[in-house]
C-alpha cells in the first residue's frame, strides 16, 4: 500500500506550500482579487479555493491521477486554514 493522499496534502499544505506562497488566507486572497478582475465581481478566498477542488475534480474526470485526489485533500485543509485564519483576525480586532 501507497503513502496516505491525506498525509502528504498535510505535509504540502503546512510545509512546502505555504513555505513558497505564504499563508492560505494571504495567496487565496489574491487569487480571488484577480478572479474578481476577471469575473467582475466580488470573490472570496473560500470561492477560490473552493474553485481549485473544481479544476482537480474536472481533471480526475478526465483522467485519474494521484496527485488529483492529493491536491482535492489540500485545498480542502486551505479552506479550512481560511477559516480559521479569518477568525483569528476577527478575535484580534476586538
Amino acid at each position: 500500500m501507497g503513502n496516505s493522499v491525506l498525509l502528504e496534502a498535510e505535509g504540502l499544505v503546512n510545509g512546502v506550500r505555504q513555505a513558497d506562497y505564504g499563508t492560505a488566507l494571504d495567496n487565496h486572497n489574491l487569487i480571488a482579487a484577480f478572479w474578481a478582475i476577471v469575473f467582475g465581481h466580488e470573490v472570496t478566498p473560500q470561492q477560490a479555493a473552493l474553485c481549485m477542488v473544481l479544476v482537480k475534480v474536472a481533471r480526475e474526470m478526465y483522467v485519474h491521477k494521484r496527485d488529483n485526489l492529493v491536491d482535492m485533500a489540500g485545498y480542502t485543509e486551505v479552506i479550512n486554514k481560511i477559516y480559521e485564519q479569518i477568525e483569528e483576525l476577527s478575535k484580534e480586532e476586538e
